[in-house]
C-alpha cells in the first residue's frame, strides 16, 4: 500500500498528532547530528496519543499482523526514531510518478486510512504503463489473510505477464 503523499499521510494521521510528535522529533534529530542515542516514539497509537501512525484502524490492524505472523509483541521493535516525524510530510514520491515508464503495479488498499485510496488512484493514473489493483482492505489486511493470497497472485501473474524468463 504505497506512500504517496507526505501532506496525505499527516492529514490523514491528523495535525494535532503532528504537533504531538514534533518536539520528540527535533529532539531526536539534534541527537542524531550530535552523536545521541535516538529518541523512540511508539509506532502505532490511538488517535490523538503520541505516534508516527495514530488512524483508527492503526493499532488493530498492525496487532492484527503481528498475531498472524506468529510473533508476539515482546519479539520486535514497536517504537521508531522520531525523527521520521519531520521526514515523513515532506515525503511525496507521488510527485513523480509521471516519471516512470516501465510496467508498473500499483495496489491500494480502498480502506487505509493511513495512505487515503484517492491519493493512490489520483498518483497511479499519472504512471503511463500501470495496472491498478483496489483491494476491500485497510492499510495493514494486505499481509494477512483473506488478503494477501489474492495480493500475491496479482503480484505473480503481474510478473509474468512484465518480466521475461531468463
Amino acid at each position: 500500500m504505497p506512500h504517496i503523499s507526505g501532506p496525505a499521510a499527516v492529514r490523514a494521521t491528523g495535525l494535532a498528532s503532528a504537533v504531538k510528535i514534533a518536539p520528540y522529533a527535533l529532539r531526536d534529530q539534534v541527537n542524531a547530528l550530535l552523536g545521541r542515542a535516538p529518541v523512540y516514539v511508539p509506532l502505532v497509537a490511538g488517535p490523538g496519543d503520541l505516534g508516527i501512525m495514530t488512524t483508527a484502524d492503526a493499532r488493530p490492524g498492525l496487532e492484527r499482523l503481528v498475531a498472524d505472523s506468529g510473533l508476539t509483541g515482546d519479539s520486535y521493535r514497536q517504537d521508531v526514531a522520531a525523527r521520521i516525524g519531520l521526514k515523513i510530510g515532506l515525503y511525496s514520491p507521488g510527485r513523480v510518478v509521471s516519471k516512470i515508464t516501465c510496467p508498473t503495479l500499483v495496489q491500494i488498499a480502498r480502506h487505509d486510512e493511513i495512505t487515503p485510496c484517492a491519493v493512490a488512484e489520483r498518483a497511479a493514473r499519472r504512471i503511463a504503463n500501470s495496472t491498478v489493483h483496489i483491494y476491500d482492505c485497510s492499510h495493514f489486511e494486505p499481509y494477512v489473510e483473506p488478503a494477501f493470497s489474492r495480493i500475491i497472485s496479482d503480484q505473480l501473474s503481474f510478473l509474468r505477464e512484465n518480466v521475461p524468463p531468463n
